[in-house]
């Protein structure tokens, strides 16, 4: 059994979102809230860890990354995703360094939520069940393509992109012309981490392929 928790102040969202999920995943137990204080009810009220937790920046209660720290403590190792509405660059930069794994707006399209979803279940610890639950087939052709943005606006810098080290490493030697089963072995991971960190660079790039990210970052390794 898959447990989520849907925190949004606006009723038709949390219902467009639940409705979402329903369509996409089967065995699902979703709790929601509307409110910050309705979010740490659910933490005390439940027994099982949730699987997923998708978290309105803008609730009533919350106040910022400070709030998004609270709740990641009270949530132990439960992966979250953040929505937020709005552009504000310092506060985007505070939550990327809080641990939150994934910043999405508002405004993205459900097939991004779905792209976004399945992209944190495969790096979080979240339950077998959730990462290999078989979905629709509208679902299937969307697994883990990369998340890629239509703002032109992206910077090419490496810092403003957020990237960690490994991801730094992974590109390096994307530059190199290295193959992923090359990669996964010199850097000891697993060929499945190397891929999840390529889709996630892909993302924080703006990017669709190898060739592309190779491009952008031309001028970062030389």
């Amino acid at each position: 059994m898959i447990k989520i928790l849907v925190a949004d102040d606006h009723e038709l969202m949390r219902e467009a979102i639940i409705q979402l999920l329903q369509s996409h995943w089967s065995s699902l137990v979703i709790d929601s809230a509307g409110s910050y204080d309705d979010v740490l009810a659910q933490f005390d009220r439940t027994q099982q860890p949730y699987d997923l937790i998708l978290l309105d920046l803008h609730m009533p209660g919350m106040r910022g990354a400070d709030s998004v720290h609270a709740v990641m403590s009270a949530a132990g190792q439960s992966p979250i995703i953040v929505f937020t509405g709005i552009e504000a660059p310092d506060l985007l930069h505070r939550l990327q360094h809080t641990g939150i794994l994934r910043i999405i707006k508002k405004t993205c399209h459900s097939n991004e939520l779905l792209q976004e979803i399945q992209l944190v279940s495969a790096l979080s610890n979240s339950s077998n069940e959730f990462k290999h639950t078989r979905f629709n087939q509208k679902a299937d052709q969307l697994a883990y393509l990369p998340v890629v943005s239509n703002d032109s606006t992206a910077s090419n810098d490496y810092d403003n992109a957020l990237l960690t080290q490994r991801q730094l490493d992974i590109l390096r030697l994307l530059h190199q012309g290295k193959p992923n089963k090359i990669i996964a072995r010199e850097l000891n991971v697993a060929l499945g981490t190397v891929k999840n960190h390529l889709y996630i660079l892909f993302a924080k790039l703006n990017v669709s392929s190898r060739a592309q990210a190779i491009a952008k970052t031309r001028e970062w390794f030389l």
